[in-house]
């Protein structure tokens, strides 16, 4: 019983030593670690880093196709996102309003949220509101209009 007693004391002991020593080369390798980090050069800022490669840019295809009435349309499908958009592009406007008729883009911009066909301005206003959706004038360029998909069903 002695010897085994012995045995265990010593076991112990030998693990507490093990211990000790794999504690201080740890310790010490923590230290050297540091040490190199806090030696190292600072940058140098004397001039902006290089930049890095170029990302590659990656388009969606674009379908360009034609109304009856020979306007075109061009449909860029992204499905990653759940909107729909579309934007009316009439290449015009203000810079174009015919000589003695200055205002008719503006005029006829301001139009569009005056009510169509069998809908007054406050049910236009509604379905779009409704959508969550904004209808915006633009005299230059067009008109857009940007919706949730899920609820394109419902576009006036």
């Amino acid at each position: 019983m002695r010897k085994r007693l012995f045995a265990t004391k010593t076991q112990r002991h030998e693990k507490e030593i093990w211990f000790f020593v794999s504690s201080c080369v740890r310790g010490l390798l923590i230290v050297a670690a540091m040490v190199s980090v806090s030696a190292q050069q600072a940058p140098d800022r004397t001039h902006p880093p290089q930049p890095g490669p170029p990302v590659a840019l990656r388009l969606p295809a674009i379908q360009k196709q034609k109304l009856s009435n020979g306007v075109p349309v061009w449909i860029v499908e992204m499905h990653k996102v759940p909107v729909a958009q579309v934007n009316l592009v009439a290449f015009s406007g203000t810079a174009t309003d015919p000589p003695g008729k200055y205002g008719l883009a503006s005029l006829t911009a301001a139009m569009l949220e005056e009510g169509a066909g069998t809908r007054s301005a406050l049910e236009i206003a509604d379905a779009i509101d409704g959508l969550g959706a904004d209808l915006v004038d633009k005299t230059e360029v067009g008109v857009a209009l940007s919706t949730l998909c899920h609820e394109r069903s419902r576009a006036p």
